[in-house]
């Protein structure tokens, strides 16, 4: 789970038999988390920066509301940084409706869809809609979280 935030939603679900690695660039909430949450040898909070420490090989990297947040620079490493982990899977937000993407400064925030250039992925493997509240901006339509194996993801050109 990169990031794993302050696991306001994620403590709510049922992690039993599945081991759990949250990872985040914010030491306080890892702290937190550690302390809150990390009750046994199954579940791990590390600080880690996700466009440039190393990061384990898990079988999915759940990757939600994250990449709005970063320029195509650093979604570049991002990416290139998943990859380089050997992980198999990338769960991540994308805008299926959204017609074209723009860049931004990492911080800011960005809708993005991720089949869309510069990113052209392909047909995601699943996608998990997620519900918009009525007269929510039209560039919320479509968002939900994407699944694609990482082998599969295209180089991106920028």
């Amino acid at each position: 789970d990169a990031p794993c935030g302050d696991m306001n939603w994620m403590s709510k679900i049922d992690l039993d038999g599945i081991e759990y690695i949250g990872l985040d660039i914010v030491a306080d909430l890892i702290l937190k988390n550690q302390e809150s949450y990390q009750k046994n040898e199954k579940v791990t909070f590390l600080l880690k920066d996700l466009t440039r420490d190393p990061l384990p090989k898990v079988d999915v990297i759940l990757n939600r509301e994250c990449l709005v947040h970063f320029s195509y620079e650093d979604i570049n490493r991002c990416l290139r940084n998943m990859k380089e982990s050997q992980s198999k899977y990338l769960l991540t937000t994308t805008f299926r409706k959204l017609k074209s993407n723009h860049d931004i400064i990492t911080g800011h925030w960005h809708a993005i869809n991720l089949q869309k250039p510069p990113f052209n992925f392909p047909e995601p493997l699943d996608f998990l809609e997620e519900s918009c509240e009525p007269g929510t901006d039209q560039k919320l339509e479509g968002k939900g979280l994407g699944l694609w194996k990482l082998t599969d993801l295209p180089t991106l050109q920028i």
